[in-house]
């Protein structure tokens, strides 16, 4: 890990220390509520065979408008696609998210 990166991820952690129990639960609770919403959102449109952020059919492939749909792997999707891709949506939206996890949150996703 590079000084800089270890430098920036302690800084962090010092902001997240300084910021008020009762402000850090209200963000969490709302994120929550986000996720929730969406993960909906996201499961209506999938059961309907549909992308939930482009709206066509998860099975359609159009070079001239790529989505993370395309990640499904359609008929027609290359590994050549790939970087179309990652030029629309940069590399951060494709790959896993690397942001703080909420465990207690995850505990319960089994329910939904």
């Amino acid at each position: 890990m590079t000084q800089n990166i270890k430098a920036g991820g302690l800084d962090f952690a010092k902001f997240l220390s300084q910021v008020p129990p009762d402000l850090r639960a209200r963000i969490n609770e709302r994120n929550r509520k986000e996720a929730i919403e969406q993960h909906k959102q996201f499961r209506e449109a999938f059961s309907a065979g549909q992308c939930s952020f482009c709206g066509q059919p998860l099975k359609n492939f159009d070079v001239a408008n790529p989505c993370r749909h395309w990640l499904l792997k359609p008929d027609g999707f290359r590994k050549e696609h790939f970087e179309l891709l990652a030029k629309k949506h940069s590399w951060s939206v494709l790959a896993v998210r690397s942001q703080p996890v909420d465990f207690e949150f995850l505990a319960g996703i089994a329910e939904y």
